[in-house]
């Protein structure tokens, strides 16, 4: 969660000026803290899609070798116990990048847009 605000932090600071000049342009404030929160959902589903894919083709295919370097015996779960664990994963990927981002969200939709585009003159 740290990282993902982190990340979303320095992303939201970057665009300033193209936030500044959206609204400009006419996109209202609900509109630019929509776009930072549909970008930061689309971005955790890709990663949360993503990462439970090379997990499960790194850890079904290896399970032997996994319970034999570690020393104990690999116990596959049932398929709906897998499923469950796959669907919470998801669930939890797919909340956290717009709860992260929220507050940089409202704090760009509250930002001035002359001081914005006047900063760094």
């Amino acid at each position: 969660m740290v990282i993902l605000m982190v990340v979303f932090s320095a992303s939201a600071n970057e665009r300033k000026k193209e936030f500044a000049i959206m609204r400009i342009l006419g996109a209202t404030k609900k509109k630019l803290a929509a776009i930072l929160i549909w970008e930061s959902l689309y971005i955790s589903m890709s990663g949360g899609v993503i990462g439970t894919m090379l997990a499960a083709i790194f850890v079904f295919p290896f399970n032997v070798f996994i319970g034999d370097n570690i020393g104990l015996p690999y116990i596959q779960p049932s398929l709906l116990w897998i499923i469950a664990i796959l669907l919470g994963t998801l669930l939890v990927a797919f909340s956290l990048g717009p709860i992260a981002s929220a507050y940089f969200a409202v704090k760009v939709s509250r930002s001035q847009t002359y001081l914005t585009l006047r900063e760094g003159e």
